[in-house]
């Protein structure tokens, strides 16, 4: 039995971090390819290029193809704030004999990027201390949603609840006409300053709660 080899086959690819991983938006992991030679390919293993495309699994969204310009190794770096968040995005690598273009093989690596939670942020830190005599807001308007740029609109809703605590007991604020206090939903929320009572060692808690469709 005899046989003439006639070349050598491409290489296959795979990934460091196997076919799936997931990310948030904000980070950049790095996904690696891996050129598997046949034990055949003697010296031809030096000789690959790489190159690396990417969609959303549906096809619809193409990642810039600017993303990938200067990627020719095995390792891609997602960009940071380039995908969007509660996507699948497909990332392919192809790779080619150098030294024979018609030789290639490609494989697809599954990135799904998660959604980070609202931050509900008040100015002025956990703890303030006020005048009963003079005006004053509370502000969370700096709330965050992390999965859009700080200068984009958050589309962020606002839900505030005001507790008064009495050691371990809590009770619901007051106003001046001792009715139970009504908070607007909104970002900012002020108070002339006989609207609560003064208290000396019983704060007023006030909570802020960040919502929006689909978190």
């Amino acid at each position: 039995f005899a046989f003439k080899k006639l070349g050598s086959p491409a290489p296959l690819v795979s990934f460091t971090k196997g076919l799936t991983s997931s990310m948030f938006r904000d980070e950049s992991p790095i996904i690696t390819a891996v050129a598997e030679f046949s034990s055949c390919a003697g010296e031809e293993q030096a000789r690959v290029l790489f190159e690396w495309s990417g969609v959303d699994v549906n096809g619809q969204v193409s990642i810039p193809a600017s993303v990938f310009a200067s990627v020719t190794n095995a390792q891609f770096q997602v960009p940071a704030n380039t995908l969007t968040a509660g996507k699948f995005y497909s990332i392919t690598c192809l790779i080619t004999m150098q030294n024979d273009p018609s030789k290639s093989s490609q494989a697809t690596h599954t990135v799904y990027v998660d959604y980070r939670d609202l931050q509900p942020i008040i100015a002025g830190g956990n703890s303030l201390r006020l005048s009963s005599l003079k005006n004053w807001t509370l502000d969370a308007s700096g709330s965050r949603d992390p999965d859009v740029m700080a200068s984009a609109d958050q589309g962020l809703s606002y839900s505030w609840t005001c507790k008064l605590r009495a050691g371990f007991r809590f009770s619901n604020c007051l106003d001046s006409s001792n009715q139970i206090l009504t908070l607007p939903s909104a970002p900012e929320i002020s108070f002339v300053g006989s609207q609560l009572s003064a208290t000396v060692t019983n704060p007023y808690i006030f909570t802020v709660t960040v919502s929006k469709e689909g978190k």
